[in-house]
């Protein structure tokens, strides 16, 4: 964003589930004489001083779909394809546990009317990857470490490295569901170094263990199968912290299963 650039008086933040996700657009969001928040994760503390948080939609555009009901707005191409877009990237086109029958009802109700094109918005998004992407994705699933007898999976890219295959943030993305997609791996962690020296960390799980609480340890949020937060430690520090965090999930949810109250 630019140093100079200017705000509103009224600012909506969509999908973001705190400020310091803002960066330095959160001065424009603060200056704003009011502010609202629509969103879906469970961790969001209610920032903004309107707030619409649906915890249990399945991702944000859900939301917002039901907004165009309620004030009586029809939805058009455009508008369908970026509310498709987004319940689909949110639900991993459909296949997480998060997906919810309203947006499976949403995604119906668009292609009765002929709004979205199912076969080409999925290979834009799912099937048309650049060179730079594959490479650098490539480089980090070839060094992932494996912990826990192999339910834990680590991926690490530096910044040095990231800039050696001239990748972008964008090139990065999905690279941790590649370490989650390991049969043994029950959570997968991705850590990426940023050019401000802190490192993103992308936490996301299978049938077990909740990495929202992991990210919450560590100043983060998110989902419970997908998480994140930012940490600013040595990148060794980081590895294993994240590490000792999953495998401590990971007994705390055998614990919980084998006491006799689950049964």
């Amino acid at each position: 964003m630019p140093e100079d650039a200017e705000g509103y008086c009224r600012v909506i933040a969509v999908d973001c589930a705190d400020k310091p996700r803002f960066g330095r657009a959160v001065r424009l969001f603060d200056a704003a004489q009011a502010e609202a928040c629509v969103d879906h994760h469970v961790t969001n503390p209610h920032y903004a001083e309107v707030n619409l948080v649906v915890s249990d939609a399945a991702a944000t555009a859900e939301i917002v779909y039901e907004l165009y009901g309620m004030f009586g707005v029809a939805i058009d191409k455009r508008s369908a394809i970026c509310l498709y877009t987004g319940i689909v990237t949110d639900t991993g086109n459909l296949s997480y546990s998060n997906t919810t029958p309203n947006a499976l009802r949403i995604i119906a109700d668009f292609i009765e009317k002929k709004l979205v094109d199912v076969s080409e918005v999925n290979r834009l998004i799912y099937r048309t990857v650049p060179y730079t992407k594959t490479r650098v994705q490539g480089f980090v699933t070839s060094r992932i470490r494996l912990e826990d007898e192999g339910r834990i999976g680590i991926g690490v890219l530096t910044r040095a490295q990231m800039l050696s295959f001239d990748a972008t943030n964008e090139d990065c993305e999905g690279i941790v569901d590649c370490v989650r997609d390991i049969d043994s791996v029950k959570i997968a962690i991705f850590i990426r170094e940023g050019a401000d020296g802190s490192f993103k960390v992308s936490l996301r799980s299978k049938d077990i263990g909740d990495v929202c609480r992991i990210a919450n340890k560590f100043g983060g949020g998110g989902h419970e199968r997908a998480a994140g937060y930012t940490a600013w430690l040595p990148l060794s520090t980081v590895v294993a912290s994240a590490t000792e965090a999953a495998i401590a999930e990971l007994k705390r949810d055998e614990k919980h299963d084998s006491s006799p109250d689950t049964h």
